[in-house]
């Protein structure tokens, strides 16, 4: 059995790279560390390359939001033709994902996207910039790790970053127009979580799967898609109009008031 790794250009020296090809032997493995920054349709074909070359018949997805999506669509476009943009849900001739796919693992190692249980890859395109969603339940991993172990290596600013961005997650879904009680008791309790855990995890040297979760039962809002100084900004601001909005709340059946953000 022979399987391709897909991480993050900067994770390939970090001790826990080591240590779980080490957890793998007799498996013939490579190693792709060809993801950076947001994941493109050139990375996509990057990967897609190095997973034939070597033969590969799975797909690991070793990291953040960025090798995890990068990894969905390898796994994509080994089994499908033509170019991975082709397969956005808004291509203008999109192509349909018909076909199985080689078996994908995820090991996420931050606590910040929750693509490891989403259904979709969120490819940009390398031009134009823009970012294109690949949607479809056949890129649901067959297995996670979520092993929080994983992310103990990961420097402050990044597990800050990827904090914030859990912490995103679930306002964006409590102010998302298509309500769900049950999503919004989630999306409480997961800012909750963040707000009381993340200082402490920065300061340590760990909080997603809820986040996501609430994504993909109700969808994504503006903050999601700002620059990191932007999103701190409306994050504040959202985080005040949740609890001055909590009448209106309570008319759609939520009980417990959450505490002011100030």
């Amino acid at each position: 059995m022979a399987h391709i790794i897909i991480m993050g250009a900067g994770l390939g020296g970090m001790p826990a790279a080591y240590e779980m090809r080490a957890l793998l032997p007799g498996l013939a493995s490579e190693v792709f560390s060809g993801v950076h920054g947001n994941p493109t349709n050139s990375q996509v074909s990057a990967g897609v390359a190095a997973y034939r070359a070597h033969r590969a018949d799975c797909v690991i997805g070793f990291g953040g939001g960025a090798a995890l999506d990068v990894a969905k669509a390898v796994a994509l476009m080994a089994s499908h033709p033509g170019d991975v943009l082709e397969y956005a849900w808004d291509h203008p001739q999109v192509r349909p994902i018909d076909r199985e796919i080689p078996w994908f693992v995820a090991l996420p190692t931050t606590a910040g996207t929750g693509s490891e249980v989403g259904r979709s890859s969120v490819v940009s395109d390398d031009v134009t910039h823009v970012k294109k969603i690949i949607f479809s339940p056949r890129l649901l991993a067959r297995a996670v790790f979520a092993d929080p172990e994983l992310t103990l290596d990961l420097p402050p600013a990044i597990t800050a970053a990827t904090g914030m961005d859990a912490l995103t997650h679930n306002v964006e879904s409590y102010l998302s127009p298509e309500y769900h009680p049950l999503c919004d008791g989630i999306a409480l309790e997961g800012v909750r979580i963040a707000a009381r855990a993340l200082p402490i995890a920065v300061a340590d040297g760990l909080a997603s799967v809820l986040a996501v979760l609430l994504i993909v039962a109700v969808g994504a809002l503006l903050p999601n898609t700002l620059d990191w100084l932007f999103t701190g900004i409306v994050l504040t601001l959202l985080a005040a109009f949740i609890w001055m909005d909590w009448d209106k709340r309570r008319a759609r059946g939520c009980r417990h008031r959450p505490p002011a953000p100030w």
